[in-house]
């Protein structure tokens, strides 16, 4: 199962094939706890398959798990039963099928039902092992606030370093350290540029161990993570960061290959066509189309029915590329543009994964705004329809923080201006005086700038306003206008 030489897909049915074998003597009524133990093994190894649908091997999984679990009782066996456990929480945060926030509540649930015999007195490298599972749960939580999760997270993690020193455990040590530089990267509490370079310095230190000749892939892995994080720098040289994620996705397609583990060089392919999409060296055009090989590359094996979430976000980057090409025909990239968006729209379901949803049907709505092909008027109906359906997630996302802010109000404001824009296109430039007026009355509201700054700008387009609608009126009876600013005045002192 854990063999790195040939095809990986064709290693894992052979272990399957094996564990199939075993079950035909190991029964539950012969050996119990060796047939659990080989529920449990076959489990892992449905996790790791390659043919056949993700989400029903996941299920697969979760059944193993679960008769495993039906002998491995507390009572039985404790500690047995505390491992069921943590393998079905893990299972439960790659489940493809069912609401997955409630999937991670329940994985999260598992993880705390096996710290019961856990403990660090009891187990403590046991213990330290849930604890560093739990962090990387709960970095990627979606109930509860981002930020507190992200803290949380934070002190799972230095409890799980506190027993697997890089002394006692140099494997696991880096594995925490390589956790931790993903949620220092991520990280919404303190200086950001600081915690990038705390990000950074985790993953050197975990590549002190993690080498190419001792772990290849746990090498690339790393590279992976680094190559990320600088993509996620927001200071310094842009087009260095840049520079340097390439050179890091490139040295982990060295340790990933296609044949040893096609999932994860599928998944640096997509990562290295975003670097491409972003690249400021070189020629535009030539990034462009170098990042749509990557992706093409990519769904050469992350296919619809093996890898559906990893498809679906591929063909939304395929979309964002398609967008800005500039070779070939602008007409011909509009349509395969509108087209990979609807294609990441099949998988990107409003209840399988609502936000990521909301972010392609924003996409396709700038790209119908855009298009070419096809009446203008139909194609801007279309472009509204897009953007209030991410509106309308944006709108519940407002009572729950995501990304530690609340990211998708921004979502709301460019959808809520495309839809203005779109709707009413002239009575802004008809009116310009009564659009100003429009928004002071709304800035008078709310305080800016700890100040009721929009009021200066009321007095202004007030002005404005009655030189608009009555333009000739204080010419006309100047005494009339002297007398109407006297009787304002008196009001306010």
């Amino acid at each position: 199962m854990g063999r790195i030489v040939g095809y990986k897909a064709a290693n894992m049915e052979e272990a399957l094939a094996c564990f199939g074998r075993a079950l035909e003597v190991r029964t539950r009524q012969a050996a119990p706890l060796e047939w659990a133990l080989t529920q449990d093994v076959l489990g892992w190894a449905y996790t790791q398959r390659i043919v056949g649908d993700k989400a029903a091997n996941m299920e697969e999984a979760l059944a193993c798990f679960g008769r495993a679990l039906e002998v491995r009782t507390r009572q039985a066996a404790p500690l047995e039963w505390a491992e069921s456990q943590m393998s079905s929480g893990w299972v439960m945060t790659e489940r493809i099928i069912g609401d997955k926030a409630a999937n991670m509540e329940e994985a999260l649930a598992c993880y705390g039902r096996a710290l019961e015999v856990r403990t660090r007195e009891a187990a403590p490298l046991e213990w330290a092992e849930t604890q560093h599972w739990l962090g990387k749960l709960t970095m990627g939580r979606i109930v509860g606030d981002k930020a507190a999760n992200m803290e949380h997270a934070l002190a799972c993690f230095g409890r799980a370093l506190e027993v697997r020193t890089r002394e006692a455990a140099p494997l696991e040590w880096a594995s925490t350290m390589v956790f931790l530089g993903s949620l220092y990267t991520e990280r919404l509490v303190g200086d950001k540029a600081a915690n990038l370079e705390d990000a950074l310095a985790c993953y050197r230190r975990a590549l002190e161990v993690r080498t190419r000749q001792a772990a290849p892939l746990e090498w690339a892995s790393t590279q992976c993570s680094m190559a990320h994080t600088y993509a996620f720098q927001k200071g310094g040289d842009k087009a260095a960061n840049v520079e340097e994620a390439l050179a890091c996705y490139r040295r982990a397609l060295e340790g990933r290959t296609r044949q040893s583990a096609p999932l994860e060089w599928a998944s640096i392919q997509g990562a290295l066509g975003l670097a491409y999409s972003e690249r400021i060296f070189g020629d535009k055009a030539a990034n462009l189309e170098e990042a749509l090989s990557c992706y093409r590359r990519s769904l050469n094996v992350t296919t619809r029915k093996r890898a559906p979430l990893e498809w679906a976000s591929t063909q939304h980057s395929l979309g964002s590329t398609y967008r800005k090409r500039i070779v070939v025909n602008k007409t011909a990239n509009m349509e395969e543009s509108v087209a990979c968006f609807r294609r990441a729209l099949q998988v990107r379901t409003r209840k399988a994964a609502p936000l990521e949803r909301a972010s392609t049907q924003d996409s396709l709505g700038t790209t119908y705004r855009q298009r070419i092909v096809g009446d203008k008027a139909a194609n801007m109906e279309e472009a509204l329809a897009c953007y209030m359906a991410a509106r309308s997630r944006c709108k519940r996302g407002r009572r729950r923080r995501w990304n530690g802010r609340q990211h998708t109000i921004h979502w709301a404001g460019r959808t809520q201006s495309a839809v203005l824009t779109t709707r009413r296109p002239t009575w802004r430039r008809r009116w310009p005086a009564l659009a100003a007026r429009s928004r002071c009355e709304r800035g008078r509201r709310r305080r800016w700038s700890g100040q009721r700054r929009s009021t200066h700008w009321a007095g202004r387009t007030r002005s404005a306003l009655l030189a608009t609608r009555r333009p000739t009126w204080r010419r006309r009876w100047p005494a009339m206008a002297a007398r109407s600013r006297c009787e304002r005045g008196r009001r306010r002192r």
